[in-house]
């Protein structure tokens, strides 16, 4: 009996050794390369690297904020450019508008829902004005007023329009 376990254990030890041993290493049967599958992955779209024209954007201005780092004020026209009004001029954070240089800054901007940014003490020839940009979801184009005064005596000081690009 004891040599039918200590063969039966035999037996068993050897078959477990064979199955966790290494298997030697053998050559491919030949020397081609496997097919390559077909990807079926959908191609990346890469966003544009430069400036996008905020119609493409197809948000209002509080919503791309979540998807722009900036927004850039070019090719202005009216009466403000006259006057002083930066020609390099962004919207970089919910309560940034600045010159890139950063001569003029200012932390107090105002957005609210219907695009409007509102910015006081902007310097111009005529002195520190108050400006409001109004954008509008699918329109590039940005209407700027800048007054001066407050309450009644509010007057309009000069007028612009500058072509807005949105920036990541």
């Amino acid at each position: 009996m004891k040599k039918l376990q200590l063969a039966a254990v035999l037996v068993l030890s050897l078959g477990l050794l064979a199955a966790c041993g290494n298997a030697p290493e053998t050559a491919p049967a030949d020397n081609t390369t496997p097919p390559v599958a077909e990807s079926t992955d959908t191609p990346v779209v890469e966003e544009p690297a430069g400036p996008v024209a905020f119609a493409d954007v197809g948000k209002n201005i509080m919503d791309a904020k979540k998807d722009y780092k900036l927004f850039r004020f070019l090719e202005g026209e009216g009466t403000c450019m006259e006057m002083g009004f930066p020609t390099n001029l962004v919207y970089a954070a919910p309560n940034m508008i600045k010159t890139e240089d950063e001569s003029y800054v200012e932390d107090m901007t105002m957005v609210d829902f219907t695009g409007r940014i509102s910015f006081n003490e902007l310097p111009l020839t005529t002195g520190n004005v108050a400006c409001e940009a109004k954008t509008t979801t699918g329109v590039t184009t940005v209407k700027v007023t800048c007054t001066s005064g407050e309450g009644e005596e509010k007057q309009e000081v000069c007028t612009a329009s500058f072509k807005l690009y949105a920036e990541k």
